[in-house]
């Protein structure tokens, strides 16, 4: 599974077996600003924005850990 993530979506793309041909999944209609996505060793995704950090496993949003106020 290859995550596409740019600035305005987040989106998933099965680059082999079965699902091959097939468009890019929407995940989320929110992407990241450069260099806020990270990887967890079990494969998840993790990704910083603003006002939370969001977790991905190839379904849509896993866990959201949000906080409060302005984090530069």
């Amino acid at each position: 599974m290859l995550y596409i993530v740019t600035t305005n979506r987040v989106m998933t793309y099965l680059t082999s077996g079965r699902g091959q041909g097939n468009p890019a999944r929407l995940l989320d209609a929110l992407g990241s600003a450069l260099g806020c996505v990270a990887f967890r060793d079990d494969g998840e995704m993790i990704v910083g924005r603003d006002d939370a950090v969001y977790l991905y496993g190839g379904e849509p949003k896993g866990a959201v850990y949000a906080y409060e106020g302005h984090n530069p």
